[in-house]
C-alpha cells in the first residue's frame, strides 16, 4: 500500500487507550486487517486500507470508551473481534510510529517490528456493561 504508514505519522510519546482481550495478550495487537485481510481486500482506498494495518488508540479514556459503546450497537459480537476491556499503556519513540489525534482522540499506531505492546499495557476498565 502506498504511503503506509501515512506521512503525517510521528514518533510519539504519549499515553494511550486500546481496546484488549481479557488478560492481555498478544491478539490484543494484531490490526483489524491482519486479522480479517477481506477487509482490506473490500476497502475502498489506499488511506483506508493502510489505517487497517494500524493499530486503533485513543488519547483520551472516556472518548475511548464512547466509541465502544457506538460501535456495540452496530456490531453484535464486538467482543469477540476487538475486546471486551479497556487498557492503558505508555508509546514510546522508539515504538513506532503514529497518526495526529482526530476530535474523537482516535490514532492509529503502527509499532515497529519486535515491539510486544502487550507488556506495556494494563486493563483500566471492564467495557462489558458500558
Amino acid at each position: 500500500i502506498p504511503s503506509c504508514p501515512p506521512a503525517n505519522c510521528l514518533n510519539i510519546n504519549i499515553e494511550a487507550y486500546r481496546f484488549v482481550f481479557n488478560p492481555i495478550c498478544n491478539a490484543s495487537f494484531i490490526p483489524q486487517g491482519k486479522t480479517k485481510p477481506q477487509r482490506i481486500v473490500n476497502a475502498t482506498s489506499d488511506t483506508l486500507r493502510c489505517s487497517l494495518l494500524g493499530l486503533s488508540m485513543f488519547t483520551d479514556e472516556t472518548k475511548a470508551i464512547d466509541k465502544y459503546k457506538q460501535l456495540k450497537k452496530s456490531f453484535k459480537n464486538l467482543g469477540k473481534t476487538i475486546g471486551t476491556h479497556l487498557a492503558k499503556g505508555k508509546i514510546e519513540p522508539l515504538d513506532g510510529l503514529g497518526t495526529p489525534p482526530d476530535k474523537q482522540s482516535h490514532f492509529d499506531f503502527f509499532e515497529k517490528s519486535g515491539i510486544d505492546l502487550s507488556r506495556k499495557f494494563e486493563i483500566t476498565q471492564d467495557l462489558g456493561g458500558v
